[in-house]
């Protein structure tokens, strides 16, 4: 017997919730289903995991081409070594429950990857974690639909490009073997593909809303590190000044006074003016110099 669609109200909450995760993972790299899955399991259990995977392959598949100069290859293999037996064992699980049972393990995976996600527990990325968070995101992502923290907290220290374009790459490998898995063990068809075409013009609307997002928080960024490093210079040059100054005021001072200080003096004073990268302001230079030439 054919499903019945979710209601059109369901329809649209589940797409902007999609969206709302969408503009967080095209940012961060990953937090879509993080976001989306909970809300859409409220909104209508069938739209998870299927609908979720099929809708995320699309943002994946964007975040890894605009990022895919800094993907780390080596890691998407490793990791996705671990992600086969993962999503293998991810689909036996929903072969042995029943749809109307899997609300509370789908919960308390849920509750799983936020609480990865809020630790922050630094991994150190190696083949071996790679292999092991493969196998966690696999399962995970297969269940439930939320296979992110597990990888993301290999590269959680990496930089921005490199962790949005393999986190993208990986991503879309691993949606592809959960679609399969889940489709051989009769949890993806027909209607869940057309509940997540649905919501596919959300993902890609959130990814060009983030975008612009991202261009506008990079330039505040920008011009914060600007104003912090010309006060900086203000500062050191500043320091600089006054440097010069109690230089001078000590070569006063000992003129007349200590013939072997007023040498260490004269000695310092030729090799700051004739030092570029360390050049006195000019009113400074211009009094230094008269006191050089006439003592």
């Amino acid at each position: 017997m054919t499903p019945v669609d979710p209601g059109g109200l369901e329809l649209a909450l589940a797409a902007l919730v999609v969206f709302v995760g969408a503009v967080l993972q095209g940012a961060v790299g990953f937090g879509y289903a993080l976001v989306a899955a909970p809300i859409l399991l409220l909104i209508d259990p069938r739209l998870v995991p299927g609908p979720v995977i099929f809708a995320a392959l699309f943002l994946t598949s964007l975040s890894a081409h605009r990022d895919r100069h800094a993907i780390d290859f080596s890691g998407i293999g490793w990791g996705t070594a671990g992600r086969l037996p993962g999503t293998m064992l991810g689909a036996a699980l929903l072969v042995a429950l029943p749809p109307e049972r899997l609300a509370a393990p789908l919960g308390a995976l849920v509750l799983f990857a936020v609480a990865i996600s809020a630790l922050g527990v630094r991994v150190e990325p190696s083949p071996r974690a790679h292999v092991a968070a493969g196998l966690l995101s696999g399962f995970m992502g297969t269940t439930s639909s939320i296979g992110g923290p597990p990888i993301a907290m290999l590269y959680q220290h990496a930089p921005g490009d490199q962790l949005r374009g393999t986190l993208g790459g990986f991503f879309v490998i691993g949606c592809v073997m959960s679609l399969v898995a889940i489709a051989a063990v009769g949890r993806f068809g027909a209607a869940e593909l057309r509940w997540g075409a649905v919501l596919v013009p959300g993902i890609v609307l959130g990814f060009l809303v983030q975008f612009q997002i991202r261009r506008f928080v990079n330039r505040r960024i920008e011009t914060e590190r600007s104003r912090t490093l010309s006060e900086m210079l203000s500062e050191r040059h500043r320091m600089d000044a006054q440097n010069w100054i109690n230089l001078t005021a000590g070569l006063t001072h000992n003129i007349g006074n200590e013939v072997r200080g007023y040498d260490v003096y004269l000695e310092e004073i030729r090799y700051w003016l004739e030092e570029p990268d360390t050049r006195a302001p000019s009113d400074i230079i211009e009094k230094v110099e008269f006191i050089y030439r006439t003592n």
